[in-house]
């Protein structure tokens, strides 16, 4: 009988990221599944316990999921994760960097130097004002002129 090696989801999101790197950057959803077989016969049951590539994928943040229009999905490693502490931090250090104090266009356009992904993430929040609104570690404070 054949042995079947053991293997935690972080096993296969590590192969799956070499995978992902060695095929350019994206990987069809079926290859990857067929390659990370080969790679461990376990990794197929760690895909399947979570319901298949794309749920694997959900609960994973190093890897997503896409699906093309018109054909198979692919997998491949997440681009520009950023979390709203990722965002505090970097207004809290521009802040430091400038007395206390900064414009909300000048912040914008210096978490911009820090991380493109910063304007996507606040746009999705409705812009800089609502999201200090909803931080208690920074005050928006709107002033006359």
């Amino acid at each position: 009988q054949r042995r079947i090696l053991e293997a935690s989801s972080q096993d296969v999101v590590d192969t799956l990221l070499e995978l992902i790197h060695k095929a350019g950057g994206k990987l069809k959803g079926g290859e990857a599944v067929n390659e990370l077989a080969k790679a461990n016969t376990a990794f197929r049951s760690v895909i399947d316990s979570s319901g298949g590539l794309k749920k694997f994928c959900l609960e994973h943040r190093e890897v997503e999921f896409i699906t093309e229009s018109g054909g198979q999905g692919c997998v491949q490693r997440r681009i520009d994760e950023v979390s709203s502490q990722d965002v505090v931090d970097a207004l809290l250090q521009l802040l430091n960097d400038h007395g206390g104090k900064l414009s909300g266009s000048s912040a914008v356009s210096e978490l911009l130097k820090t991380k493109t992904a910063f304007k996507t993430y606040l746009n999705d929040r409705g812009g800089l004002r609502k999201f200090c609104a909803m931080r208690r570690e920074i005050n928006f404070v709107a002033e006359p002129g």
